[in-house]
């Protein structure tokens, strides 16, 4: 799963024009009791950025998202994959850059 998550933060701290498409995909795809790793990973970014944009464990309103700036929630998404990379390289998993 921790690729599928690496993914979708990489994705959200790029986009531009698909910015809250992206986000509306990710919260209608969300699960985190999926077998699929794609969905556990969607619950997972929806759940990391709305606990530091809005202070909610998931916030589903894409109203509430589009009320933050797209650079906002670029840096908000390169935040979490900077700490996975770290997380990863202290347990010798891989050689990750961002």
């Amino acid at each position: 799963m921790d690729l599928e998550y690496r993914g979708k933060l990489t994705e959200l701290s790029m986009a531009n024009e698909t910015l809250y498409r992206l986000i509306e995909m990710f919260i209608n795809n969300a699960n985190l009791y999926s077998h699929n790793g794609h969905s556990v990973a969607n619950y997972c970014v929806i759940r990391d950025l709305s606990n530091v944009l809005f202070k909610v464990n998931f916030e589903k309103d894409l109203k509430k998202w589009k009320d933050i700036s797209v650079n906002e929630i670029n840096t908000c998404a390169y935040k979490p994959l900077q700490a996975n990379t770290t997380s990863l390289r202290k347990k010798g998993i891989g050689s990750y850059e961002n």
